[in-house]
């Protein structure tokens, strides 16, 4: 008895260090307008009873709804939140036990293996998702070492996937894969039935169903499931970004990656026959692919460490299993694992200099005699008072537009109602400076993720059409990414001209006021094949050369790496004789259904296509356009793939909101 629990010892450290940081809130940072937002959206929505999954819907599932930090006057002790960790803490103790047990590694081995451990988590020791890819490969290899089926793994692995989908979209595809690729190996291995095989997997279902349902309060799994394999699949396309410094890193991962997947070929042969070690091989390639895409296809600074936080761990474990024996090992196997290992170190100690965040020994001795400290702020939860100079800040950095919103509200609050708001296109946290609203939450938390022409945008034209719809809506200047505001609105223009108009335009910010109740404005959109000269005249721009890109290329291209970057650029004849152009950044699927462009900027739009005629214009509108030219243009750089011509002509039409 004494013997096992003193094996177990270090493996339980190692739990109770990620368990230390799990229960940390998450806290969400006012002076950042799209990160913040999202955050801030996690525990605002559990304070208003708002469900992620049925009130609205993000890339983060509604099981993450217990991590965002609390906005009211409780304080943050969600037993769900603690209870998922214990899960995971849970996983970590068997299962790198039983590891530890099966490479036969002395217990001072194994207390070094586990104190050093977390200096692979290159300063992402609170990531919950680096958490959770510990515990999902951990079981991969358990499992796959084992020459008999192990059913308690196999259920924990369910559970752990259908949490992974409800937490977020990209992990539950990572951890599902691998749970089929675990399930189809012991099949075909004959270590299970098939009947086994489709109760795993109908358990799987049931699972996630039920799960869904607690989490969310909704019945509407599907399309929760369908949104987020939207985002996933467009994600390469439209969320792409291409760094001074990401050229190199790219060749660098694919390195780092190569060395990994040696440790991962070497510690295959440890697995419990062909189909056990093919199912390793399979699980870590799937996952290699899609942690290599979400720390790229941004390519900032911190999604590359998020990535490199997620692999490095991974590496750890193949290591301890893959040098298991090596004086037993040929020469030709001990050169391959000691270069390998090399290689590793090499890219990773230059790495903890360049990426962000305490990446070093210090650090890691700090955490370590820190860990207790953290357990019980953990459970002590957070006090609401943090949020108090939250507000404050927030309630500083717009004053002319929280006044005019405030007095806006008073004037609802004056007739007994309490007007419903919602901001686009990520303006949430500017929630916080107003009062006398209820919040109206969107659909989508993420419209620019998806772009026009999506379901997510299609939901939300019909929210912004519905009887529920908010009393007012405040619109942002800017789009993420170099975008145009407008064409990130195309979707969102019909129904916003049809039931809103415009009443003032503040800081940069645009008001909208949804009409009376069965009083649409009339307004439609009328196309034209030549310019009409009309005060708010739109641009439709759209790519019908359909021929001049392989359709499979293009999807291969942005499943294996991500699609090239595209501008559009647009030359305009104004009626005056001047030439303008003008240039921002799009992507195909947006093009391919057309999207909308006008020169003058959002609020100047809207004021001249949504205003009635009691509100002031600050500008004057520029001089109409008479005829445009459009091309699409694809950037330079051999990230960016030649599955597309470097440059396409575009079709133009002219559009009124009348």
């Amino acid at each position: 008895m004494l013997s096992s629990l003193k094996n177990r010892l270090p493996a339980l450290m190692l739990a109770l260090y990620i368990f230390s940081f799990w229960i940390l809130p998450q806290d969400w940072a006012e002076g950042n307008s799209i990160d913040g937002s999202w955050r801030y959206a996690l525990g605002k929505f559990r304070e208003l009873g708002l469900s992620l999954g049925s009130d609205s819907w993000f890339t983060y599932g509604p099981l993450a709804h217990w991590f965002g930090a609390p906005m009211g006057q409780q304080r943050f002790q969600p037993l769900p939140y603690y209870l998922l960790g214990l899960f995971i803490a849970g996983i970590i103790v068997r299962y790198l036990s039983r590891i530890f047990d099966a490479v036969d590694l002395s217990w001072r081995v194994r207390l070094i293996s586990v104190i050093l451990l977390p200096f692979s988590f290159i300063g992402m020791d609170g990531s919950h998702e680096v958490h959770l890819v510990i515990a999902l490969f951990l079981l991969i290899v358990s499992c796959s070492l084992r020459k008999t089926a192990d059913l308690t793994g196999i259920v924990l692995l369910i559970i752990l996937s259908a949490c992974g989908v409800l937490y977020k979209i990209s992990f539950g595809i990572m951890s599902s894969f691998a749970l089929f690729v675990l399930l189809t190996s012991l099949l075909v291995s004959k270590k299970i039935a098939a009947r086994t095989f489709l109760l795993c997997i109908s358990g799987y279902l049931a699972t996630l169903y039920a799960l869904f349902v607690v989490s969310s309060g909704s019945y509407h799994l599907f399309t929760y499931l369908t949104l987020g394999f939207e985002t996933a699949s467009r994600y390469s396309e439209v969320m792409i970004r291409h760094l001074p410094y990401s050229a190199p890193n790219y060749v660098i991962a694919l390195v780092y990656l190569a060395g990994g997947s040696v440790l991962a070929w070497q510690a295959s042969k440890k697995m419990a026959g062909r189909g056990a070690a093919l199912c390793l091989i399979m699980a870590f390639l799937g996952a290699m692919l899609l942690l290599f895409k979400h720390g790229f296809v941004r390519a900032d600074l911190s999604h590359m460490r998020l990535f490199y936080g997620s692999v490095t761990p991974v590496f750890a474990i193949l290591a301890l299993v893959s040098f298991t024996g090596f004086k037993t090992k040929g020469k030709g196997e001990k050169l391959l694992l000691c270069s390998a290992s090399l290689l590793l170190l090499v890219l990773y100690l230059p790495m903890l200099k360049f990426l962000p965040g305490e990446n070093n020994a210090a650090n890691l001795a700090r955490n370590w005699l820190t860990s207790g400290h953290r357990l019980v702020e953990g459970f002590k939860g957070q006090e609401p008072e943090l949020f108090q100079a939250k507000r404050a800040f927030i309630g500083n950095s717009q004053p002319e537009l929280f006044s005019r919103l405030n007095a806006i509200g008073r004037a609802f609050g004056a007739k007994g109602s309490k007007p419903r708001i919602t901001f686009y296109p990520w303006e949430l946290l500017l929630f916080e400076g107003v009062e006398g609203y209820q919040l109206a939450p969107s659909p989508s938390l993420q419209l620019y993720s998806t772009g026009p022409h999506s379901r997510a945008h299609r939901l939300e034209a019909e929210f912004l059409s519905s009887a529920r719809r908010p009393d007012i809506v405040v619109i942002g200047p800017s789009a993420i990414d170099d975008r145009s505001p407008v064409a990130e609105l195309t979707d969102l223009l019909p129904p916003l001209g049809s039931h809103y108009r415009v009443i003032d335009v503040v800081e940069g910010f645009t008001i909208l006021r949804a009409n009376e109740a069965g009083k649409p404005s009339g307004r439609v959109m009328r196309y034209t094949e030549t310019a009409q000269g009309a005060p708010g005249e739109l641009l439709r721009i759209s790519f019908d050369q359909p021929q001049a890109v392989n359709g499979v290329l293009w999807r291969l291209a942005a499943t294996l790496f991500k699609a090239p970057e595209l501008d559009v650029v647009v030359t305009a004849t104004h009626a005056n004789g001047e030439r303008s152009e003008y240039a921002w950044r799009c992507y195909l699927s947006q093009l391919q259904g057309g999207v909308l462009f006008a020169p003058q900027s959002l609020p100047e739009l809207l004021l001249a296509s949504l205003a009635d005629g009691s509100t002031p214009n600050p500008s004057a509108n520029p001089a109409a356009i008479k005829s445009a030219v459009a091309e699409l243009r694809r950037s330079g750089g051999f990230w960016n793939l030649p599955v597309i011509p470097r440059r396409v002509s575009l079709k133009v039409d002219y559009v009124s909101l009348k």
